[in-house]
């Protein structure tokens, strides 16, 4: 939480959702504005803060806190001292009143503590139109006293649709540069069509009759035009028109899984220095439902997670199925990322070809790990093979023309470079063996 009135900068953070021991904070201004010291995709420079060192040790804390409850109930994940007495959790609605209160005495009670919604006078609690949240408060006794501390809230998750939905989206960040064959642009229509056509239909808005509100397939993006070096008429209003309706698409809970491409940022998509972004929090605040499958096909959009928690999959990396198949069973999710920032071009600057001038040159080897990731991942007839062994499958046989991915320091500053193929550096935070279209029907039902 900022406190924009008063300089210098004073943040405050609620670090009871950190792990206690020593941590490292730094704050970071990040601006829109072109370096050349920069790498040229990541349009942004970020300044750092000098570190800070802090201990953390609160007696009450919650790392592993989940924000949404699973189908039969929630398990609230709480840290305490193990010399405890008794410990209750108050359980109340979004009116404040008590729902059930839950009470043990040891800490690994209360580091597992079970609630199967049913509320004190033994009525069941879990329809999301009339209990979206909940808030509680854990007391425990110490010999040290008596210690209140109030929780963050959790979620019912919203009713999942007869099948879940897709938005699929992406950055027109690309549209002056060299695309042999076309192919680029042919591989994430594929990824649409799959995705409309058996995936449970497709969210997306192409452009349409000027003077257009709204479009996301593409979401517009200011570039510079080749050769001159002018900027084309791409205005900041167009912008917030296509990312607003796509944070709108996304909030809708029949979307359960969102493909796209373009810009990204560790904390941010459809970023660039031509973009507008939405960022982890305007994503957080609208997004009151968990997604099964993203996909953020851009630089640094899986460096940390942050993303992955604001489409509510907040499962580690790598979760197993048993995971979901423990109470409260859960509907298995991936979020599919980048840890890098990536390239998807080659380093070359107002080319020409037949006679016509580009940017810059589209990568095959991109284009190409598109397609044979859906052609692996993607349903019958396609192989529907599970998401990881799928990811590694595409990076076979394709061209070998990527530049190498750039690394820079706190201050956007280039430092170093380093060997990248196309699906090199993708994180999955969720389950890895997802297919295409595992779970994504009302009716969940896990493997024995």
């Amino acid at each position: 939480e900022l406190d924009s009135a008063l300089w210098p900068l004073r943040f405050k953070v609620n670090t009871r959702l950190i792990p206690n021991g020593t941590c490292v904070f730094q704050v970071g201004a990040t601006s829109s504005q072109a370096n050349q010291n920069t790498f040229p995709d990541s349009g942004y420079i970020t300044t750092l803060s000098a570190p800070i060192s802090v201990v953390i040790n609160n007696v009450i804390s919650y790392p592993s806190w989940k924000r949404f409850a699973g189908r039969d109930g929630y398990v609230f994940k709480v840290n305490a001292p193990e010399n405890l007495s008794s410990w209750t959790i108050d359980i109340r609605d979004v009116a404040g009143a008590s729902v059930r209160t839950l009470s043990g005495t040891t800490a690994a009670q209360l580091g597992e503590a079970a609630w199967d919604f049913l509320d004190d006078n033994n009525n069941l609690r879990n329809d999301p139109s009339q209990d979206p949240s909940f808030s509680s408060t854990t007391t425990i006794n110490t010999p040290s006293g008596v210690l209140n501390v109030p929780n963050p809230l959790f979620f019912l998750d919203l009713l999942y649709p007869w099948e879940g939905k897709w938005t699929c989206s992406y950055q027109d960040m690309f549209k002056y540069d060299y695309d042999k064959d076309n192919q680029f642009h042919l591989d994430l229509n594929l990824w649409l069509g799959f995705a409309n056509e058996i995936g449970g239909g497709a969210f997306f808005e192409p452009p349409g009759p000027q003077p257009v509100i709204s479009q996301t397939w593409p979401v517009r993006y200011t570039e510079y035009i080749p050769p001159t070096g002018q900027r084309d008429g791409v205005t900041i209003d167009q912008k917030l028109w296509d990312t607003e309706s796509v944070r709108n698409m996304l909030a809708d809970p029949q979307s359960r899984n969102f493909f796209y491409f373009g810009h990204g940022h560790p904390q941010a998509i459809y970023a660039g220095e031509g973009g507008f972004p939405l960022t982890y929090r305007d994503l957080k605040e609208k997004i009151k439902h968990r997604y099964r499958f993203v996909f953020l096909y851009g630089c640094q959009t899986a460096l940390d997670g942050r993303l992955a928690q604001a489409f509510g999959i907040d499962d580690a990396e790598n979760t197993p199925i048993e995971a979901y198949k423990a109470f409260p069973s859960t509907r298995p999710a991936a979020f599919l990322g980048c840890d890098v920032l990536m390239p998807f071009r080659l380093e070359e600057y107002d080319i020409v070809v037949n006679g016509s001038h580009y940017l810059h040159r589209l990568s095959e080897e991109s284009a190409y790990f598109l397609s044979n990731l859906l052609f692996w991942w993607g349903p019958p007839p396609l192989f529907n093979r599970p998401l990881s062994e799928a990811i590694e499958n595409a990076k076979q046989n394709i061209p070998d023309d990527l530049p190498p991915y750039r690394i820079l320091d706190g201050n956007g500053v280039l430092i170093g470079r380093a060997p990248y193929r196309a699906g090199d550096h993708l994180r999955i935070f969720g389950y890895p063996d997802l297919r295409f279209n595992d779970y994504n029907q009302h009716d969940l039902v896990l493997p024995p």
